[in-house]
């Protein structure tokens, strides 16, 4: 570059210094500052501010590189001031030069740092949203009921979809806003059962019952766990209703197949108590004369039973109690 500037006095070993030459050797420097000193990508920005300077006696501060004689980089800040008298003419340019490599080191290393920081930031960020939006979608997608209640009234204050679907409630935001467990239990001792057991046995499953938002009564299992910092519940609830009413049909069943069982048995010494009494009446028939009709009314009483034995057994043994009359003949 063709740059040009008007001669300056060094005045300051320190200049040397920051040179790396000698203070003879600085003073050379100053003509060819522009070619051997400064550093070729801030020739230009340097250039402008001398010009003003030495032109128009404007000040400045700037911040710029060198390359010393031995190759190496230094950043310095140089600041010009022109003294002017009280007629407005210049009597005197000053600057002063500092080696602001290692202020500049430093603020490089804290601009990296702080790069870096914010890329983790954003990874990070990046990463809890989407861990974020994967508990959502678990969380709304999941087969059982999944929320959290107030432990002070039992009042809902989070729902995923199936929870609010349980309780006949097609949006979540209705559902949280309008249900209270506490109010909603159909019997409010089981409530308080439900709640001193989630107190004294943290996480074992409980089953209450409650009602729907059109009044049905559903068994609700939840395993919960209270959290008494928060004043919060946090539970997975399931629909036990049908499982419970499968329960009763099956205990009901085994109830009946109990009683056939027993039957079974009566009936099998009832019926050999008959068959005596009938082998009996026959005989006295044959010995006794005259007491023929009541004889005959005594077997055929004794037959009935004899009848009802039969299908006692039958139920005993789950046969259907259709009898007919066949001619085997």
């Amino acid at each position: 570059e063709d740059i040009q500037l008007p001669t300056r006095k060094l005045t300051s070993e320190e200049y040397a210094r920051i040179h790396g030459v000698s203070v003879q050797e600085a003073s050379k420097l100053m003509d060819c500052q522009m070619e051997r000193v400064i550093h070729p990508d801030d020739r230009e920005k340097v250039a402008a501010e001398f010009k003003r300077f030495d032109e128009e006696g404007i000040d400045y501060e700037i911040e710029y590189r060198i390359i010393r004689p031995d190759g190496e980089v230094r950043h310095v800040t140089e600041i010009g001031e022109t003294i002017f008298d009280s007629g407005g003419q210049v009597i005197e340019q000053t600057g002063t030069i500092q080696d602001t490599t290692e202020r500049h080191y430093i603020e490089e290393q804290l601009r990296r740092s702080h790069e870096e920081l914010e890329d983790r930031v954003r990874l990070r960020t990046a990463q809890l949203r989407e861990s974020e939006a994967r508990y959502r979608k678990i969380f709304d997608t999941a087969a059982a009921g999944i929320g959290r209640a107030s432990l002070a009234d039992g009042r809902l204050l989070l729902s995923n979809q199936r929870l609010a679907q349980m309780f006949g409630y097609e949006k979540i935001e209705d559902f949280v806003a309008q249900y209270s467990f506490a109010e909603r239990a159909v019997e409010p001792s089981d409530y308080q059962r439900l709640m001193t057991s989630y107190h004294t046995d943290p996480g074992k499953a409980v089953a209450c019952n409650f009602l729907t938002k059109n009044g049905t009564a559903i068994v609700i299992q939840a395993h919960a766990i209270p959290n008494h910092a928060d004043g919060v519940l946090e539970f997975v609830a399931t629909d036990i209703t049908a499982q419970r009413a499968t329960e009763e049909r099956l205990r009901q069943a085994q109830k009946i197949e109990a009683v056939g069982q027993l039957t079974g048995g009566i009936a099998h010494d009832f019926n050999n108590l008959l068959a005596v009494i009938m082998g009996n009446i026959e005989l006295l028939q044959l010995r006794v004369e005259g007491a023929e009709d009541e004889l005959q009314a005594v077997y055929r009483s004794a037959k009935r039973g004899a009848e009802l034995t039969q299908r006692l057994l039958a139920f005993s043994r789950q046969q259907p109690l259709a009898p007919q009359v066949i001619d085997i003949g």
